[in-house]
């Protein structure tokens, strides 16, 4: 397209850097003043060079664009109009940069001079994300100078590379623009001098990856600890960046792995999960570990943050950048890197001390089978047998996106061998998660399942405004406990009068009805066989299915807190038993 107003080269060239720089998708929100970087979005979408979307609410648009980056890893843009639209970026903006997760903010702009001038759709935006992104540049008014292209799509490309530099996450770009928005041409500026300082731009700059790796003085340290430590505990929680290879065969090294459902697979062949019944079994047999590698932010499992917390080994953490990422503050060594080549060379460095498993090896191990066992086998509260069945029954090669509160927990126990459990895990909050699982299935292309409870859930019903008819099958698996069941398993639980209302919320709300004006197809599965049929027609349908799991908080979380007790004591009594076997068949 040959620009015919300053503004559209101005936005032209964004884009160009944009695309030059590795983004494949932009979502965007509608508006006036974002308009020509909408348009120029528009024609490199029909020349190839990437894919539009387009949504109402900037939110909802928002955690769309966070879904895709989740899903490929590669940075998605996110445009939208001046004023307060931008502000509805910002909780996305929190759980990428909690995450790791490579966003671009584009956030349109007036002139500065309308600035505290009270002009309309006008707000400060310089900075509007604080410390929520990693960086942010106000790329100025547009300017018919072949230098300030050059600057400008400099700017861009540098801004895009820091998304997945060290530490990967969200950048902000604002972008001022004046008047003359629409299509036609500029009397300011001659059409002739638009064209040749377009056709004068050079290529856009590449900016190569930023990777960081241990100095060898660490990473000796690192291998010392592990060949000295017999009983070496990994612990593989949450962490947004990818691997970068295999991790080697661990378990074969002597070591026990523990894996968060939300943890990218590293190689280790251990199921997720598990955690909270195999950790209170731990416990209460004293099976601590005389040395921790943790990778990424820690499981969701409080009881093995809590009991992780309170031992008194040394504790290697393996992490994509120099934050912090160890909430205990309990690290004696961190080692900044990929964690699937750290954990791979720890492996490496420790030879297996014997050919068959130690006893504390063993323990554990009788920990694992003994806590597969009861969540296979254990008689559930509806919440959790639903989320049992249907990880079960969805597709091998579909994606599992899974929100946080109870879903995520109630995952952990029912373990998965799934390579990925898609979960938004960085801020842990329960923003936009529908439109997180929307932008999955948009880049996945995949038939994608949501595990959502009824608060998140009406949080963003707005979100099924972008659900388009067409494409992958999706369902969402909607437990509908009516408030936060999560509240009962905190403190505040023993206190009714503080917990209903003010904590738990209960909201009477059936939302059958809205979703069906969405033109979303919604289910009220009984029993077991209802679930699956249901499960069955999304799967068979490009239309979004909702299947909603109406059950009971206040009896359903005690029966909850029964069934981890029961599943600790299962594990904990086949460890102790078959410790009894072993000395008797030695005496």
């Amino acid at each position: 397209m040959t620009p015919v107003h300053l503004n559209q080269l101005w936005a032209e060239t964004v884009v160009r850097a944009l695309v030059a720089a590795g983004v494949r998708h932009v979502v965007m929100a509608p508006g006036s003043r974002s308009a020509p970087l909408a348009l120029a979005t528009a024609d490199a979408a029909a020349g190839g060079r990437l894919q539009a979307h387009l949504h109402q609410d900037e939110r909802v648009a928002a955690f769309v664009g966070l879904g895709i980056a989740r899903y490929t890893g590669k940075p998605v843009a996110l445009v939208c109009t001046s004023g307060t639209a931008g502000t509805h970026f910002h909780a996305a903006a929190a759980e990428a940069r909690a995450s790791g997760i490579p966003l671009v903010l584009i956030t349109a702009d007036r002139p500065p001079d309308l600035r505290h001038a009270h002009a309309h759709q006008t707000i400060d935006q310089r900075g509007l994300y604080g410390p929520s992104v990693l960086l942010w540049r106000d790329l100025g008014l547009p300017r018919a100078e072949t230098s300030a292209l050059r600057h400008l799509q400099a700017t861009v490309a540098q801004a895009v590379a820091a998304t997945l530099g060290v530490p990967r996450g969200p950048i902000h770009l604002n972008v001022p623009l004046g008047d003359w928005l629409h299509p036609g041409p500029d009397p300011a500026h001659h059409p002739d001098l638009l064209a040749r300082l377009a056709a004068d731009l050079p290529p856009v700059p590449r900016y190569g990856p930023t990777r960081l790796m241990p100095e060898a003085e660490a990473l000796e340290a690192a291998t010392a600890l592990v060949r000295e430590a017999r009983r070496p505990l990994v612990v593989l929680g949450s962490l947004g960046a990818p691997w970068d290879g295999e991790a080697g065969p661990l378990e074969e090294a002597g070591f026990i792995v523990l894996r968060d459902p939300a943890a990218h697979a590293a190689g280790t062949g251990v199921r997720g999960g598990h955690l909270e019944v195999m950790v209170r079994a731990a416990a209460q047999l004293g099976l601590e570990p005389d040395l921790v590698i943790r990778a990424g932010a820690g499981p969701v499992s409080g009881t093995t943050l809590r009991w992780l917390a309170g031992l008194t080994v040394p504790v290697i953490q393996l992490q994509p950048d120099l934050e912090r990422w160890d909430a205990d503050g309990r690290a004696t060594l961190v080692l900044p890197g990929t964690a699937g080549n750290l954990l791979a060379q720890l492996a490496v460095a420790r030879e297996a001390k014997s050919e068959s498993p130690s006893p504390w090896q063993a323990a554990w191990e009788r920990l694992r089978t003994t806590a597969v066992n009861h969540a296979a086998t254990a008689v559930l509260p509806p919440e959790p047998d639903a989320v049992r069945l249907a990880l079960a029954h969805w597709p091998e090669h579909g994606q599992v996106v899974v929100g946080n509160s109870m879903p995520i927990r109630y995952v952990d126990f029912v373990g998965t061998n799934r390579v990925r459990i898609l979960a938004n895990r960085g801020a842990a909050g329960i923003d936009g998660q529908v439109a997180t699982a929307l932008g999955v299935r948009l880049a996945a292309d995949a038939p994608t399942l949501l595990v959502t409870g009824d608060v998140a859930f009406l949080h963003d019903l707005g979100a099924w405004a972008a659900a388009t008819a067409a494409g992958a099958p999706m369902a969402v698996l909607l437990l509908d406990n009516d408030g936060g069941g999560i509240f009962h398993t905190l403190p505040i639980g023993d206190h009714p009068a503080a917990l209903t209302p003010w904590c738990t919320s209960p909201h009477g709300l059936d939302p059958s009805a809205a979703l069906e004006a969405f033109g979303v197809v919604v289910h009220h599965p009984r029993d077991d066989a209802g679930l699956r049929h249901a499960l069955d027609e999304a799967l068979g349908d490009d239309r979004p299915h909702v299947l909603r799991i109406a059950c009971e908080r206040d009896s359903g979380m005690t029966a909850w807190q029964h069934v981890l007790s029961q599943g600790a004591a299962r594990a904990a009594e086949a460890v102790r038993s078959w410790t009894r076997d072993r000395e008797e068949l030695a005496q």
